[in-house]
């Protein structure tokens, strides 16, 4: 029986709009931080407008910024989990940039708005927002992965 233990370590980020890249960089680098051979890592990524623009930048960028440009545009938000032997699983959510509401979750959730839904990813509970989740995706995806 395996466990898992989350372990915070400080890992140079590559400036890539596109996540498959950032945590390609991720992965390299915890292999040299992290004495452990197995372990992964995640981050998240929202590609903005017809042409999914902005992606794993997006952390970089204010909210209001984001909306003035993109309001009512289709978005993306994707997370992406990389594997120790570079394997990548991600999930997706479609929905749409909306006016900042909420105040639970971190940087652009009050600006998300998952299709189908008429509250922002910030203004869902723990447990709204685990259901429809990204990183419940690619985490789906990695267990069968594994167990497999």
């Amino acid at each position: 029986d395996t466990k898992i233990t989350g372990q915070s370590i400080e890992l140079d980020e590559i400036q890539a709009n596109q996540l498959e890249k950032v945590i390609a960089h991720k992965i390299t680098r915890a292999k040299n931080a992290l004495e452990r051979k197995k372990f992964f890592v995640e981050d998240t990524a929202l590609y903005l407008g017809k042409n999914k623009e902005i992606g794993a930048l997006i952390k970089f960028i204010d909210n209001h910024r984001v909306v003035k440009a993109y309001k009512g545009e289709s978005a993306e938000a994707v997370c992406a989990i990389g594997l120790y032997s570079g394997k990548i699983f991600k999930g997706s959510i479609k929905g749409k940039i909306v006016e900042p509401r909420g105040d639970h979750g971190f940087g652009w959730e009050p600006i998300f708005q998952p299709d189908g839904y008429q509250k922002t990813f910030a203004q869902m509970s723990m447990q709204e927002k685990n259901k429809l989740s990204m990183r419940k995706i690619a985490l789906e995806k990695l267990k069968k992965y594994l167990l497999h």
